[in-house]
């Protein structure tokens, strides 16, 4: 994690969210950068140069975007059992706020490559909310979830999708964001009241910022409670839109916009189970299209979708990966335990600054099934499937052997073609079926499938 959070007021009523500029570095190959955010990344200044007029060497910055991390019962319960495996206890239920938990398992294979992001952003789709842990279809997760998001090496935290309101007001969603700032890191969404829609998220990797907006489209039903000031940010409110956006692009180099948005189970993908038509998303796409964002990050479908460049107004490109799908679930069908972690290039060749090499690396959530624990045992919300091991793998690693005792066979449906039961030819399929080749890894092309 490379990371220089800007915090800078632009007139009166301008500002940056965010803190204290802070420097955080790793020691990756673009080095080291002072409180004033200058890079010592190699290249020679003025005054180390024998000419004084040396070209600066074009600087690249990695980017990682990861979708929906989704605290199910059947997570909760199997990070409590991870726990007591590993320290030799019995696993205690029964508050779930102050319980031990072990998240290691879920997250290990990919940790090495959040960490080594220069800037990396996840979707907490399931608020740290501070008060009882509650599950399905109100979620509360734990503190100790907020602080694996933290220990991994997430910067950017986005809070704005359908679960925001699940306290039946603002209070989790608050809880949130001051949890997560607490901890040093920024997110996103979250807006306290009128004058705070003002106040743009930027950071910066070297000598770029990049601003961060974020919009939904779904809030369950819920709102804000009576008398609170929270400004939900949907992506119906097409004035805040081009305000926040005229605003983020006159703060920074780059604006990257988080779009919770979509039919669950929404696929471009001839073989899905639910294959919807949602024209909804080219409407918001066309706004952000016009308005010349870089990037739009997608999400809450919980399955993969395709990914593209768009030419926009200014004849600029905008890449968009219209979702994720899941990084970590619960959830029982095989089609939403493929997932996607974004990557892309902040490039600055001498103050010309664009993103480019977008790829999705596809993921697989692997679980299987366990004991259930029953609603006596425990203070949780939310029924537990019994669901167990959760462990999240690269698709590259996965195997025929792990794809064929996955907990998710429980919902397999005789009635469904065999491209739909959860095989590693059928999850190669899907992945390919949707995302196209350019933006897949070499190892996923070549591997391909068997019809």
């Amino acid at each position: 994690m490379l990371l220089l959070v800007v915090a800078v007021t632009f007139g009166i009523a301008y500002g940056i969210r965010g803190g204290e500029i802070s420097s955080v570095s790793d020691g990756t190959s673009v080095g080291d950068f002072s409180a004033e955010g200058s890079s010592n990344s190699g290249v020679p200044s003025q005054d180390e140069s024998d000419e004084g007029s040396r070209i600066p060497e074009k600087q690249v910055y990695s980017f990682l975007a990861c979708g929906d991390n989704i605290m199910h019962t059947s997570v909760l319960f199997g990070a409590v059992e991870n726990y007591a495996e590993v320290n030799g206890t019995s696993p205690d239920y029964s508050s779930m706020k102050d319980a031990d938990y072990d998240f290691d398992r879920i997250y290990h294979n990919i940790e090495d490559i959040v960490a080594s992001a220069d800037l990396s952003y996840i979707n907490q789709e399931t608020l740290v909310g501070g008060g009882r842990v509650g599950s399905y279809p109100t979620f509360c997760s734990p503190d100790a979830i907020g602080e694996k998001v933290k220990e991994l090496g997430f910067d950017i935290v986005n809070l704005a999708h359908n679960h925001m309101f699940d306290s039946y007001n603002s209070d989790s969603l608050v809880y949130a964001d001051n949890f997560f700032r607490s901890h040093g890191l920024d997110t996103i969404g979250y807006i306290s009241d009128e004058d705070d829609s003002e106040n743009i998220t930027v950071v910066t990797v070297g000598d770029v910022k990049i601003a961060f907006l974020a919009y939904t489209e779904w809030l369950n039903g819920l709102s804000p409670a009576s008398g609170e000031t929270t400004v939900p940010p949907m992506l119906s409110d097409t004035e805040l839109i081009r305000r926040q956006v005229t605003l983020a692009k006159s703060m920074a180099d780059l604006v990257f916009v988080s779009c919770h948005w979509g039919a669950e189970d929404n696929s471009t993908a001839t073989d899905q189970v639910f294959d919807y038509n949602y024209p909804r998303n080219q409407q918001y796409v066309e706004l952000f299209l016009e308005l010349n964002v870089d990037v739009i990050i997608g999400m809450h479908s919980h399955v993969i979708e395709t990914c593209e460049w768009r030419t926009r107004a200014d004849g600029g490109r905008t890449f968009i990966a219209y979702s994720l799908g899941n990084l970590v679930s619960g959830m029982y069908w095989g089609r939403n335990m493929l997932g996607a972690m974004l990557t892309l290039d902040i490039v600055d060749d001498n103050g010309d600054i664009y993103v480019e090499n977008p790829k999705l690396i596809p993921t697989v959530m692997h679980y299987v099934k366990g004991n259930k624990v029953s609603s006596s045992q425990s203070d949780i919300t939310g029924a537990d499937t019994g669901f167990r091991k959760n462990e999240i793998f690269l698709l590259e690693d996965y195997t025929e052997e792990l794809a064929a005792a996955h907990g998710c066979h429980a919902k397999d449906d005789a009635s469904f073609s065999s491209s739909h039961r959860f095989t590693l030819n059928n999850l190669y399929k899907r992945v390919l079926n949707t995302i196209p080749e350019e933006f897949l890894p070499e190892s996923i092309v070549a591997h391909g499938y068997q019809d």
